[in-house]
């Protein structure tokens, strides 16, 4: 209202401050001395660093949203680790592999009985609860109801609401969320805003620190509509994709791999199958609980056109194996099993049969000896497959748990199916 009468940058200082006396404006420095909340707000943003998407991009969102988006989010589940915290005050919590979790809870007591370890252990675990409990909020992420936090899923929520209508947003990111069981609502959310979808695994090293069977999808989305979009599965090279949309439908169909070993990159246009509302009612009958409406289907990958046409005949089968007596168990939680004693990890060979506990690489199809752990065993990959032809007449497999509670204790917690089934699988036990 006075910047008529300046004539240099000083005196529009002193008008500035004199403007902001005349409306009423003080110093932050005032509010946060009078508020002492204000002052701990302030200080919690500086040290988290939110970022306000509203704020920082207001020209874009007064315009409606962003028009493209491109992005590789965060493959991130925000769980509690505290053996990195630890390990600053006490090396031997990283440098040390499989800690039992009796010696585990004994060492992290005594460290914590000091004032400064504790203050820091508790502070960084407040900090922790307050990002978990904010990103797994359904006030401020509603379609992600009822599934499993993983960063990645927040941000696909947030780039469709930032998205501006006929805006399209391209996402690398994992494909958890199409075969969990929990996530059907969040996948109806999904297939009515997919466009295109490009399941990859790492086996050509795209990705560098990330293992070569590590699966991860390109996602192309846009507006909400009826459900149809391209899909391409057990890719390894983004030049297939291209090169598939220029073939003319003619030759050999490619498969995953070669007979001989090694991926299968051929391009070949009965790569590209089209996924409407009525394939994922087909795979809903044959994979999902009765009931389960189409758009809340888990996502199928078959390879090619063939295959989505007889996954669709196979699901007009009326028969299901839950009409069989198909029954399956769930058995050692591996995190749950070691903290309540069950089990504990030592990496060698039972003397007996009754002492083996199995994991998932132990075995494959119609093979139960299809690899055992090296020793030591320092990943889920550490694995050595056997020589059929040479296996001996009789062994048992190294593996990596062992029962570490009394046997009684220990054949009370393994689930029951009956006399039969406990006579035929008794002396095995599986972790997951």
């Amino acid at each position: 209202m006075f910047h008529e009468t300046v004539e240099s940058f000083d005196q529009l200082s002193k008008m500035d401050e004199l403007e902001r006396g005349f409306y009423g404006m003080r110093p932050v420095w005032q509010l946060v001395s009078k508020h002492e909340w204000l002052g701990t707000a302030r200080s919690i943003a500086d040290d988290q660093g939110f970022f306000h998407w509203e704020l920082d991009f207001a020209h874009v969102f007064r315009e409606g949203g962003f028009t493209l988006q491109v992005g590789n989010p965060p493959w991130v589940r925000p769980d509690w680790w505290e053996s990195p915290i630890l390990a600053d005050f006490d090396p031997y919590f990283l440098l040390q592999d499989k800690i039992p979790e009796k010696v585990l809870s004994v060492r992290r007591d005594d460290l914590l009985r000091s004032r400064h370890v504790s203050n820091k252990y508790l502070a960084d675990l407040v900090e922790w609860a307050g990002t978990a409990e904010h990103l797994s909020s359904t006030v401020g992420y509603p379609k992600l109801s009822g599934i499993r936090t993983n960063l990645y899923t927040n941000f696909m929520e947030q780039v469709w609401r930032n998205g501006a209508a006929g805006g399209i947003s391209g996402l690398i990111h994992p494909e958890g969320h199409f075969s969990d069981p929990n996530a059907g609502e969040f996948r109806s959310h999904t297939y009515r805003r997919l466009r295109r979808h490009f399941q990859f695994f790492n086996e050509l090293g795209l990705f560098e620190g990330v293992g070569g069977m590590a699966v991860f999808g390109l996602h192309v989305y846009g507006d909400i509509s009826d459900v149809n979009f391209a899909q391409m599965s057990s890719l390894a090279d983004p030049a297939t994709i291209d090169s598939s949309f220029e073939h003319d439908g003619m030759g050999e169909l490619p498969g995953i791999q070669y007979e001989w070993g090694g991926r299968d990159l051929r391009p070949h246009a009965s790569r590209i199958t089209w996924i409407d509302q009525e394939i994922l009612s087909d795979w809903a009958r044959i994979f999902d609980e009765n009931g389960t409406p189409a758009l809340e289907s888990r996502l199928l990958r078959p390879l090619t056109v063939e295959q989505v046409s007889l996954l669709s005949i196979l699901s007009n089968q009326t028969t299901r194996m839950s009409d069989i007596g198909y029954r399956w168990v769930f058995l050692w939680n591996e995190k749950s099993s070691k903290k309540d004693g069950y089990i504990e990890w030592k990496t060698e060979r039972p003397n007996n049969w009754s002492e083996v506990i199995l994991q998932g690489p132990h075995f494959s199809v119609a093979n139960p000896f299809a690899k055992e752990p090296n020793d030591p065993c320092r990943s889920k990959s550490d694995y050595s497959s056997w020589d059929l032809a040479a296996l001996p007449e009789s062994v048992i497999p190294r593996t990596n748990y062992r029962r570490a509670a009394g046997r009684e204790r220990y054949d009370d917690a393994v689930p029951k199916w009956g006399v039969r089934q406990r006579q035929i699988f008794g002396g095995l036990h599986g972790a997951v």
